[in-house]
């Protein structure tokens, strides 16, 4: 009886020390300790309107964390990320003003934003090179093509589709917008995606040794390039909640 309950004291003390090594648990302690200290200033700041409008203004940045969080789960990063969402606007945005069809402006938009993705996908899995090298260059001429189309002038989107992500309606007295759910939906969509599928074994498989996962059988070339793909696609819907 004593041994085994020694036994099990040791297995949850190793579990717990466990727990505190995984990587996520600082920034979590952080973030704890900042709502604490921001609770005890401000009494408000804990209200479900309050939390409801802090999450509204994570929609863009945490949807493009997304794409982020799967390219980084492969020993990558993307560079990128902000430009191709910034394009992604400024192409629908353009378009629907000089008088396109909304849905279509926003798929070809989204659209673009993923064939920038497969470009990166290409240069990393076919040609080897080094993620950081390869997004740092799509950076530079995303933005300069964004530029271009931009020329400098606004675009202010009108258009009830397009700006429909940023509508609300009323939960237990506050608002949440439509934004905020498709960014819980793509959530829980990824998290199944790399927990319950062969796909996200695979990431998980990439990231930690790529020259195993190859010698496994894994196709790592073209699970590669799915990533980058999906990654950018996220970052297209991004740009869809930034309009």
């Amino acid at each position: 009886m004593a041994q085994n309950a020694v036994g099990s004291i040791n297995r949850g003390t190793a579990s717990i020390g466990r727990a505190i090594a995984t990587p996520a648990v600082g920034p979590l302690v952080v973030l704890l300790v900042f709502c604490a200290i921001f609770s005890v200033a401000t009494h408000t700041f804990l209200a479900v309107g309050n939390l409801s409008l802090v999450i509204q203004q994570s929609v863009i940045v945490g949807t493009l964390a997304i794409g982020q969080t799967i390219v980084i789960l492969t020993g990558g990063i993307d560079l990128a990320n902000g430009a191709i969402a910034v394009l992604g606007t400024i192409i629908a945005g353009r378009m629907v003003n000089d008088g396109g069809n909304a849905a279509l402006c926003l798929l070809f938009a989204i659209f673009l934003c993923t064939i920038v993705g497969v470009v990166a996908g290409l240069l990393v899995s076919r040609l080897r090179l080094p993620p950081f090298i390869v997004t740092l260059g799509l950076l530079g001429i995303v933005t300069a093509a964004t530029r271009l189309i931009a020329q400098g002038g606004a675009f202010p989107v009108t258009d009830e589709l397009l700006g429909w992500t940023g509508n609300s309606f009323p939960v237990d007295g506050s608002g949440v917008t439509y934004g905020m759910v498709i960014m819980f939906c793509l959530y829980a969509l990824v998290w199944y995606m790399l927990t319950q599928t062969a796909w996200g074994r695979h990431v998980y498989a990439i990231g930690n040794n790529q020259a195993a996962a190859r010698l496994v059988g894994i196709p790592v070339q073209n699970r590669l390039l799915s990533i980058y793909l999906f990654a950018a696609f996220l970052y297209g819907i991004g740009a869809w909640l930034a309009l």
